[in-house]
């Protein structure tokens, strides 16, 4: 079925009708041409090929950069529970000399240390895999810029 326009009302109508349904106009009098048919979507295995965009090449490299930061703030979160843990000394005189010591007594200390590299530890691994996840979405992003998908 396709649609033409009533030359009356310029409303659609099917052109199998023998008059317009909203005026009543006879499409007898009157040769209509119907509407040019809408093409159909094409299947996408079939549609062409467009090339990346650079703003895609771009993100990948973005999420690597992203992948290195992390990297790095994650190594250095890991050093600073490393040196929470084992870098401690607590002197008996003067509290100035303390290095990681809180409290006097050294059960209380190695509590309160071991609970900072416990969550430095966290917060790294944390930051390792958020690493990963950026350099594996980065080098999936620009390997797709530059492989034409068929």
């Amino acid at each position: 079925m396709a649609l033409i326009n009533c030359p009356e009302c310029e409303r659609e109508a099917s052109n199998k009708a023998a008059s317009c349904p909203y005026c009543g106009y006879p499409f007898s009098k009157v040769k209509i041409e119907p509407k040019e048919e809408i093409e159909p979507p094409r299947d996408f295995r079939t549609a062409p090929v467009r090339e990346a965009a650079p703003k895609t090449r771009r993100s990948g490299k973005t999420l690597i950069f992203l992948s290195v930061a992390f990297f790095i703030i994650a190594s250095w979160l890991l050093f600073q529970g490393i040196d929470k843990k084992d870098n401690y000394y607590s002197s008996e005189r003067y509290s100035s000399l303390d290095e990681n010591a809180y409290v006097v007594g050294d059960a209380y200390n190695y509590i309160i240390n071991g609970t900072y590299f416990a969550g430095y530890c966290a917060i790294s691994g944390a930051a390792y895999i958020l690493s990963g996840i950026c350099c594996v979405g980065g080098l999936i992003i620009k390997a797709g810029s530059e492989t034409r998908w068929r």
